[in-house]
């Protein structure tokens, strides 16, 4: 709901102006709030889109060490591919490769297994697909061509239409 949502981005906040100012960690607040998986997700993506990467980077890692084989697949694959980007745009490209890494591991992991419909089983490859992408940029930026082209090949792959 949106009042929800206005507390949990109160919350994202709050958190992140205590560990601003070296309080308390993104990861810890957090924890008092919730420790789901998609709650790390949602407070993490906040955290990024309020320019606050280092906070979205706690949050993620938090939200992936939580991560279990019954969580949501797409909350899996979000929270690796989210955390790539939000180390990437900290200029920690070799950390958000790894992230990058995880989400495409994880993805060849459990795809064969996933049981959800069509529209879910799509939205799965569009993550997947999106960590294929950024894995390549960052592979391009670190002189990596081949493995670049790889990784292009691998979105393209996954999702055609997509890029």
């Amino acid at each position: 709901s949106p009042l929800l949502l206005l507390q949990a981005s109160s919350l994202v906040l709050l958190f992140s102006g205590l560990s601003s100012i070296g309080l308390v960690s993104a990861a810890e607040s957090s924890s008092t709030s919730s420790s789901s998986p998609s709650d790390f997700l949602s407070q993490g993506d906040a955290a990024l889109g309020s320019d606050d990467p280092s906070a979205a980077v706690d949050l993620y890692q938090a939200g992936v060490s939580s991560l279990t084989e019954d969580d949501e697949l797409a909350v899996g694959l979000s929270l690796h591919t989210n955390l790539g980007t939000a180390l990437s745009s900290m200029g920690k490209n070799l950390e958000g490769l790894e992230a990058y890494k995880q989400a495409v591991l994880l993805h060849s992991k459990r795809i064969e297994k996933f049981t959800g419909d069509d529209d879910a089983k799509k939205e799965v490859n569009d993550i997947a697909a999106q960590a294929c992408f950024f894995l390549a940029m960052v592979h391009h930026d670190l002189g990596n061509i081949d493995k670049a082209a790889n990784a292009y090949a691998f979105a393209y792959k996954l999702d055609e239409y997509h890029w």
